[in-house]
């Protein structure tokens, strides 16, 4: 008789607490759910709250991990033995999401000890690998302590998946030859609402004499915006109908910064600061194209880039070092080089001109989403190995 392993997922952050493992956990608990999956996420109080059975009855949530330190790990030790067997932990490895200033040491070699005395079975998602040996002395300390968590982590792994591909020769050093790593994109954490009178009022609001509306979702860092800044003011000098709407957190000060280094009319730039995520959709829904720059280029890790795609959004976005080969099967997605502002722009007016072209290209982008990012998609990977 084949006994179906329950999914154990171990995880630093979960909701409400924010971040992007805190979503992509809660996307996948509940996907795996939703197939039929038995699933428990173990992972750090949040408000005094130690359990919860979310909405579906089959996710049931284990706030026990604590500050992750050995007498907590000893304490989820016996609650995990008192779960059926078959077990499988899911670790969502970013160093920094488990404590001690990201060099916990003791739960990597927590984790290989649960395969080898217990017989679980460890699968690793890897969303960021390690530091690199650059800054402080510090930081280079940590970035050594952090390749011999690594292979203490990979050791007694069955499977790791990578976030993007960029980590798979990175980690690969640190793992056995045989070992199967395997990229698996990041779903949007932003689901999308359907509701034309509500996206058509927004496009009202913000649309100059009915023109255009060029967007841009992000959080505004230092690595972005500054290019960002250098697309967005030629393509306004260039195309005066076209109204720009920044969306995320960091938007509003952004707008505020723009409009003091470059001379450009406050009434075509609006920001929305963070939103709720069905705010967020319609939104994004109004935006007629999105300009999606970043610092070494689009990865299969981008959770902005992931919602435009979602929600159908023709993007013209930037290759660099990072941009893995699938995105050249993208139909939905013009690629302009990293650091080429102007370029950015340009292509952005090229798409504007032949408006036709834009709502096949959002259909294209949706199909590539669905196909390989949409959670549906990214669960039926992990059970199909």
């Amino acid at each position: 008789m084949v006994f179906n392993r329950g999914w154990h997922l171990i995880t630093g952050e979960y909701p409400p607490q924010p971040g992007g493992v805190s979503d992509y956990t809660f996307q996948v608990a509940h996907g795996l759910a939703e197939a039929g999956e038995a699933v428990a996420v173990w992972c750090p109080a949040w408000d005094s709250v130690q359990e919860e059975v979310q909405p579906n009855s089959k996710v049931r949530v284990r706030r026990e991990l604590g500050k992750i330190g050995k007498g907590d790990l000893q304490r989820v030790d016996d609650l995990l033995n008192a779960e059926p067997r078959p077990r499988r932990l899911f670790v969502q490895w970013v160093p920094h999401a488990f404590s001690r200033r990201a060099i916990n040491y003791p739960f990597c070699r927590w984790v290989r000890r649960r395969a080898q005395r217990f017989g679980d079975e460890v699968v690793v998602m890897i969303h960021e690998a390690f530091l690199d040996f650059s800054g402080s002395w510090k930081q280079r300390a940590a970035a050594v302590v952090q390749r011999l968590m690594m292979r203490e982590l990979l050791a007694s792994a069955t499977r790791v998946w990578v976030s993007t591909e960029n980590w798979t020769s990175l980690i690969r050093p640190y793992a056995r030859r045989n070992l199967p790593i395997e990229s698996l994109g990041v779903p949007s954490n932003i689901p999308v609402v359907d509701d034309p009178a509500a996206v058509a009022g927004i496009k009202r609001q913000f649309a100059k004499s009915g023109g255009p509306i060029v967007g841009h979702f992000g959080t505004y860092g230092l690595h972005t915006t500054e290019t960002l800044g250098l697309c967005l003011t030629p393509l306004l000098a260039r195309m005066p109908e076209v109204s720009l709407l920044l969306l995320g957190r960091g938007s509003v000060e952004f707008r505020e910064g723009l409009l003091k280094q470059f001379a450009v009319d406050a009434g075509r730039v609006h920001a929305t600061g963070s939103q709720p995520a069905r705010e967020l959709s319609l939104h994004l829904a109004a935006c007629d194209l999105m300009i999606q720059p970043y610092g070494g280029g689009i990865s299969t890790r981008n959770g902005s880039l992931m919602a435009c795609l979602s929600h159908g959004r023709p993007v013209v976005a930037s290759r660099g070092r990072l941009t893995e080969p699938l995105w050249d099967d993208c139909k939905g997605l013009v690629l302009a080089p990293q650091h080429e502002p102007e370029a950015h722009a340009s292509e952005v007016i090229k798409l504007l001109a032949t408006p036709e072209a834009l709502g096949e290209l959002g259909r294209k982008a949706r199909e590539f989403y669905q196909g390989h990012f949409a959670v549906e998609h990214v669960v039926a990977r992990m059970m199909a190995s």
